[in-house]
């Protein structure tokens, strides 16, 4: 995990993924604060844990979780994201953007609990939607008050 002075927390599945997904963040406007890059095998448990790691993640107002489910699950990255947030209960705005095997499921498993995603969508608009979410929870996306 790389951390820096920023408030958005990136959970990405492949580091390529992961720098992209930063570069695109810092593009408008806003601060990454990590980068967890989930790698491949992401079971429900795993994908817990990243999501606990990342909240712990002190400053982290938002966080982005983009994932590629080639090899990845799609329905058992949904399942640990929301243990962690029956568990959690988390403040922080939350946008998930995934796609691949089992997407269908893990999508209905998010819409269910009205977790912001993004389905066909770039990289970009999840970036612009975790802001606009961001904002709408009183908190600035480049990470600066006033």
């Amino acid at each position: 995990m790389r951390m820096s002075h920023g408030n958005i927390g990136l959970i990405s599945g492949g580091a390529g993924l992961g720098m992209a997904t930063m570069d695109m963040i810092s593009i408008h406007g806003g601060r990454p604060a990590n980068f967890l890059d989930l790698g491949g095998n992401a079971t429900e448990e795993k994908t817990a844990a990243a999501l606990r790691i990342v909240l712990r993640t002190p400053g982290v107002e938002g966080i982005l979780m983009n994932a590629f489910g080639g090899i990845n699950n799609c329905e058992r990255m949904a399942k640990g994201i929301l243990h962690v947030m029956d568990e959690l209960r988390p403040k922080q705005a939350l946008v998930v953007k995934m796609r691949g095997h089992s997407q269908e499921e893990g999508w209905a498993l998010l819409e269910s609990r009205q977790i912001p995603i993004i389905k066909f969508g770039t990289t970009e608009e999840a970036v612009l939607l975790l802001m606009e979410k961001m904002k709408e929870r009183g908190a600035s996306p480049s990470g600066h008050t006033g």
